[in-house]
């Protein structure tokens, strides 16, 4: 009797422990690696240094996902002019942003295919005279839910030199001081669905 009830509840904490493992499941955001035959392709696009693309990990409790496009104003606040948004049942996806002329976006999350959003930047691009560029990219990311998450801070200046950031500056604007144009695509994964 006493091998019995030690057998079942030893069965018990291993039902636990197998169940509290897959409710842990670590959510992070990456920058992809890309094959030596993908770089060739990045290249022949000439895509290979204004381009990203990020794999995405997530748990059952996320629901929904915001990709944001903003620019810094001159009290060093951030301004958001753009945003694609939807709801995620998947565990994994990726986004890809391309920024020249216009800022592209795209979402690929399980099944539902690609979602792409343009917006134009040459407005602002053409403010500029004799611009030095400062791009930075996410490398890595653990996921919180609704928290922004910078995944690129690009800095313009009319000046033939520019200091060199990562996308942590998001969080501290008073750092990117000097700069003619700054901005930042960000994204926030929520347990909220959007309606």
């Amino acid at each position: 009797m006493k091998k019995r009830v030690r057998l079942f509840l030893l069965i018990t904490v291993l039902i636990t422990l197998v169940a509290c493992d897959k409710n842990n499941k670590k959510m992070t955001i990456a920058a992809i690696t890309l094959t030596k035959n993908e770089e060739s392709i990045m290249k022949l696009l000439n895509a290979q240094d204004n381009s990203k693309i990020f794999d995405f990990t997530l748990d059952d409790t996320v629901k929904s996902i915001i990709i944001s496009y903003h620019t810094l104003n001159k009290d060093q606040t951030w301004e958001e002019h753009g945003a694609m948004s939807g709801n995620i049942n998947a565990s994994s996806g990726k986004i890809g942003i391309t920024i020249d002329d216009e800022l592209q976006i795209s979402l690929e999350s399980g099944s539902k295919g690609i979602t792409t959003t343009k917006m134009s930047i040459t407005d602002l691009l053409n403010k500029l005279k004799n611009s030095a560029q400062c791009t930075s990219w996410l490398s890595e990311s653990s996921i919180e839910l609704d928290k922004e998450i910078p995944l690129l801070v690009k800095a313009y200046t009319d000046s033939n030199s520019i200091i060199g950031y990562d996308t942590t500056s998001y969080f501290n604007p008073e750092g990117l001081v000097g700069n003619d144009l700054v901005i930042a695509v960000t994204v926030c994964f929520s347990a909220v669905s959007n309606e």
